[in-house]
């Protein structure tokens, strides 16, 4: 006989914040302690920085070897993974569907969201700092839609100005003083496919995961100002 399962209970705000919070902690510990210092070095020895041993009277060249490799394999790479039609591979149902689709997220990717300098970005801080990191995610824009109407009446007027997010700009009294010429204002909601290459510091993972696809934890951590906070809806206070 089958034993009945016990009903899982909800995880309380407070306790998903303590559980993120640590999460956040660790993997900022692992990144500045183990990869950011190879990612410092990296970029020391790519831009031919003074390594701090120089001697005085000695030779103060810095070889650029690290820079050498690496700008000499990006165009071989970026050909690779680069190429405007091969982005992204699908598993159709059928041949019309591998058409439409593979076009459709090939422009998303490569004229919406600047695909080439994201792959050149991402092989490049694989290169360097040994993790090349690229995220897409769902932004709403909220715009206003401007529309104009001639000789309507106060009651199509109200009709009009009764949907949520419509408000009146300008009004004309025409002759008859029955009709108007009205400019409408409609706040229009879209969601648009966002694909960016994140800076390598900026990435946080628990610790014990050695792949995304694994991993419990995975977050964007990057400082913001006000403004881009009161943006996301945050309140100004």
């Amino acid at each position: 006989m089958a034993r009945a399962s016990k009903p899982l209970t909800p995880m309380s705000d407070s306790q998903l914040l303590t559980i993120a919070e640590s999460y956040v902690s660790d993997g900022l510990d692992f990144q500045q302690s183990k990869l950011s210092s190879q990612m410092a070095d990296s970029l020391r020895y790519y831009y031919g920085d003074k390594l701090g041993n120089e001697v005085k009277g000695r030779s103060q060249v810095v070889s650029k070897d690290v820079a050498d490799a690496v700008d000499w394999i990006m165009p071989s790479l970026m050909r690779i993974f680069g190429d405007t039609e091969k982005v992204v591979e699908f598993c159709p149902r059928n041949e019309e569907d591998k058409k439409i689709a593979k076009e459709y997220v090939n422009y998303l990717y490569t004229q919406r969201n600047n695909g080439f300098m994201n792959t050149y970005s991402v092989i490049q801080d694989a290169l360097l700092a040994k993790n090349g990191i690229m995220k897409h995610y769902y932004k709403e824009i909220k715009e206003p839609e401007f529309t104009s109407y001639e000789g309507v009446n106060r009651e199509q007027l109200e009709i009009l100005l009764l949907e949520e997010g419509t408000e009146l700009m300008a009004m004309t009294e025409l002759p008859d003083q029955e009709f108007f010429d009205v400019e409408i204002s409609k706040m229009t909601v879209t969601k648009k496919l966002c694909i960016e290459a994140i800076p390598p510091e900026e990435f946080v993972i628990d610790t014990w995961s050695d792949t995304i696809e694994e991993a419990s934890f995975v977050g964007h951590r990057r400082m913001v100002t006000r403004s881009e906070l009161v943006a996301s809806g945050f309140d100004q206070e």
